[in-house]
């Protein structure tokens, strides 16, 4: 919190605490600036000064770290949690430390829409950085309604995208979505980048689920693998529109033939990357198979990254786990109020 200090006038701590306020809420310094300025405080606030109210702040190291603080944080709003916890003991077998890994969350409205419209389709599942001053990544799914509309599906802060991570968030979607006792199937297609971690833990953990892999991402693996190797800026640009014509190719022999144009073009290091990194994930991310996945016609985990700039706009790296999981339920909410809006006027609209 903003302390005063009393050798400045009081104009300037009014000022300076009507900041604070908007730096909290993530009021772009322009519009702050417009209500600052209709006070007539007679005192100028620069933008640098601004933008560093929240960041020259001290961490609240007590709630950022605090179990119990995050979790009020999520059971205020309603949303339903699970963590995965790592304990500590003594000698004698006593508890002695407690400690979070990963948090696991989503608001019941979620969970209905994912059971109308994920289960027996398509789930799209990404990771964001820079919601919480502990730096911890923040998974997203996400889900696609029957008008077209991206949901999200549920949310984990978690140490990273590693098996673990990933397995405990499909195993809580497991529980929570696709109950058993409720006969509704796990989803058809979880759609998401290279990422090994994701990789390792979906056959585990969502035993009918196929994995897709982002079309853009694999490109741009490719892309990046040819930089590395020395090739010039307008060889890479020709190589980048050979890579999008093989992964699109949709028959047999158009895969066959737009697999060997691309490799005629490469040197003998980067045709062996073709042949033993790409031809064995082909059936993941060529078009020739993944048209016939229940996809809905995704191709990319774009609909899930979409959700990066909004969650970034609600959530920073300044704030404590407690205050960026506030900010993202009240999101979540609100996005969820909008959803049940786009579905009464979908159904006004249709023909009887």
């Amino acid at each position: 919190m903003y302390t005063e200090n009393q050798n400045l006038p009081s104009e300037y701590h009014q000022l300076i605490t009507l900041a604070y306020k908007h730096r909290e809420n993530v009021v772009p310094y322009s519009q702050s600036r417009r209500i600052l300025d209709s006070k007539d405080f007679g005192v100028f606030l620069s933008a640098k000064k601004y933008y560093n109210l929240v960041r020259n702040q001290p961490a609240d190291k007590g709630n950022s770290e605090s179990i119990q603080g995050l979790l009020k944080a999520l059971d205020d709003a309603k949303f339903i949690h699970h963590q995965r916890i790592s304990t500590e003991y003594d000698a004698e077998g006593k508890l002695t430390a407690q400690r979070l890994i990963q948090i696991w969350f989503a608001h019941p409205k979620q969970l209905a829409a994912a059971q109308r419209f994920v289960a027996d389709q398509v789930l799209i599942i990404d990771g964001t950085f820079n919601t919480n001053e502990l730096r911890l990544p923040l998974l997203a799914a996400v889900g696609i309604t029957n008008s077209g509309s991206t949901f999200p599906v549920a949310f984990s802060y978690c140490p990273s995208e590693s098996k673990e991570s990933l397995k405990f968030f499909f195993d809580c979607l497991t529980r929570e979505y696709f109950k058993s006792k409720d006969n509704i199937p796990s989803c058809r297609v979880v759609i998401s980048d290279q990422a090994a971690g994701l990789i390792a833990a979906l056959p585990e953990a969502l035993l009918k689920a196929v994995l897709q892999s982002c079309d853009w991402h694999a490109v741009e693996a490719m892309k990046r693998r040819f930089r590395t190797s020395g090739y010039k800026k307008d060889q890479v640009d020709i190589l980048s529109d050979l890579c999008w014509i093989y992964i699109k190719s949709v028959t047999t022999q158009e895969l066959e033939d737009n697999r060997e144009k691309l490799i005629d073009e490469l040197q003998p290091a980067e045709k062996k990357y073709i042949r033993e990194t790409w031809l064995p994930k082909e059936e993941r991310v060529v078009y020739y198979y993944t048209d016939k996945y229940m996809n809905l016609g995704c191709t990319s985990s774009s609909r899930s990254e979409s959700y990066h700039p909004v969650l970034r706009v609600m959530t920073n790296g300044q704030l404590s786990l407690e205050q960026s999981a506030k900010r993202l339920a009240n999101t979540v909410i609100s996005i969820l109020k909008t959803l049940d809006l786009d579905e009464d006027s979908s159904k006004r609209d249709r023909p009887r």
